[in-house]
């Protein structure tokens, strides 16, 4: 697995803890349930960098690239594959707008958006698509689908869902998906052992840094 740096891995879930705690994002029972509100986020994320934000269908090749995000001196544009599912298009939406919000200068391409698209199209890097050689615009990819999942099943949520299912020892995995409007591969990713110790031990190493 491509080695990320755990100050990126804790800032990426320190940043996607922040959005779901935003007005509208989620429902007001402070417990994270239903799906996300990729509107409330749109302008959450308007609001905070102070940029007009577009999001619209397109159709454009690839295999595995659903979304991505162009960025111009007087806006931001979020494109969104046409043919893809309903909570696939909200994963891609809620993918790129926390790349507006957690990316470096560092993570940014110097020769444009098409490099990343293409590895994305090879399947060379994203946490669906395979491993990928290290490097920070292969982290930028890794870091906006972790905040992503953060940001749309919570682990707080997370947490109160997997309680309640200990009676059965299995979290049901569709039916959460279908309550959350994500994905289900996502859902199954983000209640993955490894990765809950992986972003658990990150965060904690971030902090003990001071």
């Amino acid at each position: 697995m491509t080695e990320l740096s755990d100050d990126l891995v804790a800032n990426a879930v320190l940043v996607a803890n922040e959005v779901v705690n935003q007005p509208g994002v989620y429902g007001p029972s402070k417990q994270w349930d239903g799906p996300v509100s990729v509107d409330a986020l749109r302008e959450y994320v308007i609001a905070k960098t102070g940029i007009p934000l577009s999001i619209k269908d397109v159709s454009f090749e690839g295999k595995f690239t659903c979304s991505r995000i162009e960025r111009y001196k007087d806006r931001n544009e979020i494109t969104v594959r046409f043919d893809l599912d309903q909570d696939m298009k909200r994963f891609g939406c809620v993918k790129e707008l926390a790349h507006i919000l957690i990316d470096t200068d560092e993570s940014m391409q110097p020769y444009g958006d098409h490099r990343i698209d293409d590895l994305v199209d090879r399947g060379i890097i994203g946490l669906a698509s395979g491993d990928g050689p290290t490097g920070m615009a292969t982290q930028s990819e890794y870091l906006a689908e972790i905040a992503a999942m953060e940001i749309m099943y919570p682990l707080e949520r997370r947490n109160i869902d997997m309680s309640a299912s200990q009676e059965s020892g299995v979290l049901p995995i569709r039916r959460v998906a279908l309550e959350r409007e994500m994905p289900p591969v996502y859902v199954a990713a983000s209640i993955n052992e490894h990765y809950l110790r992986y972003i658990k031990t990150a965060c904690k190493q971030a902090v003990s840094k001071g």
